[in-house]
């Protein structure tokens, strides 16, 4: 279940001393994402916005302030937020354009957490076209978001140089053992012959049902792999719902593989225990500090969200957001 904040705990976190931003220090590098915003209403047309997720600081990397139970809380939110914020948009660390951005006084629906509106005037980069692939739970075509910072660091290429490849049998082969441990037990969706469900706490996944739906290799030859059971395991039950089925892993070139982190603790809505990582956004050296990051983008029923890897994908930070 979802945590919700209470008073005392938004009082709390509005004095925790990195979460004030109302102006950058020469220190602060602050990560957002562009975003294509769907309307909520009835003929209301999508706009342009930075969602500011993450800032960098002395004492490293933080996710601003995201988690809002009330209606109260969307609007005294606003204040741990810059006012303004030029941004620099980019792509694999090549610079795209840049856009003024500014924080509403309430951020008025708990899936516009951390969005700021794109000034009027402003040129607004995009690549590509509108696509379902990034709209997550709104199921509303959208344009791909853009990484987006802001501060002191320029942001450059990854050294690793990722590149997305076809999975190929040895992918499978080496990620099924690591997968069964983290998936020991998939919703049994069978029916009975009324075409009801057929109580069950679940079932072993079977290698047949196993894929690898997406990869990415990078120079040295370590590998970014998407686990999951294939969706037709679920046809009768319209996909996954009790039990987790689909995980990142990291495979070094050595042939190690291991589950990467933060998956189990991304929260999600209350019909949905995970909001979980959909696909890479961006592969980048965000303070040219010769460490690359990697942003990924998130969603799960009712959720949506980004998540930040850096120290070679052992460590993550998310900013997560409920539609509801």
């Amino acid at each position: 279940m979802r945590r919700r904040l209470n008073w005392m705990a938004i009082a709390t976190l509005l004095m925790l001393p990195h979460a004030s931003l109302a102006q950058l220090s020469a220190h602060e590098t602050l990560v957002g994402v562009l975003e294509e915003v769907p309307g909520v209403y009835a003929g209301e047309r999508s706009h342009f916005g930075v969602r500011v997720s993450f800032e960098k600081t002395p004492e490293g990397w933080h996710a601003l302030p995201h988690d809002c139970g009330s209606q109260a809380c969307l609007s005294s939110l606003t204040s741990q937020y810059p006012r303004e914020t030029r941004w620099t948009v980019s792509s694999a660390g090549q610079i795209i354009g840049t856009v003024l951005a500014r924080t509403p006084t309430d951020f008025g629906f708990y899936a516009r957490i951390g969005i700021q509106s794109v000034a009027d005037g402003e040129k607004v980069p995009t690549l590509g076209g509108k696509s379902m692939d990034y709209s997550g739970f709104v199921e509303t075509p959208v344009q791909r978001p853009l990484l987006a910072t802001a501060g002191p660091s320029k942001v450059g290429p990854a050294h690793a140089d990722w590149k997305s490849k076809p999975a190929d049998s040895r992918d499978a082969s080496s990620v099924w053992p690591p997968f069964q441990r983290s998936v020991p037990l998939i919703d049994d969706c069978r029916l009975d012959a009324h075409g009801q469900f057929i109580p069950s706490d679940g079932r072993a996944p079977k290698p047949e049902e196993f894929e690898i739906a997406s990869k990415w290799v990078n120079r040295t030859g370590d590998a970014l792999l998407h686990a999951r059971i294939r969706r037709d395991a679920f046809k009768e039950c319209d996909g996954p719902m009790s039990h987790r089925s689909a995980y990142w892993f990291y495979r070094q070139r050595n042939g190690a593989v291991w589950l990467l982190p933060g998956q189990d603790t991304f929260v999600s809505g209350p019909f949905s225990p995970y909001a979980e990582l959909v696909m890479p956004l961006d592969f980048v050296d965000i303070l040219r500090d010769g460490r690359d990051e990697a942003l990924f983008l998130m969603a799960g029923y009712d959720a949506g969200g980004y998540a930040l890897f850096y120290d070679g994908f052992r460590k993550v930070i998310a900013f997560q957001w409920t539609y509801h």
